[in-house]
């Protein structure tokens, strides 16, 4: 699986973050033809991603 680095606004509401994150491995998956999900996700943020209220 290739690496990704995605850099986003802080605040931004959960869903955004993952609908992103979604986004990107579809692209992936479609345009590089790797398997569907290798099963890891990390974020190497110290920052907490959090919903906003």
């Amino acid at each position: 699986m290739p690496l990704v680095r995605i850099d986003l606004i802080r605040g931004r509401h959960i869903d955004e973050v993952r609908a992103v994150a979604d986004a990107t491995h579809r692209a992936l998956v479609d345009v590089l033809d790797i398997p569907e999900r290798t099963g890891s996700r990390s974020s190497p943020s110290t920052t907490p991603i959090t919903s906003s209220p």
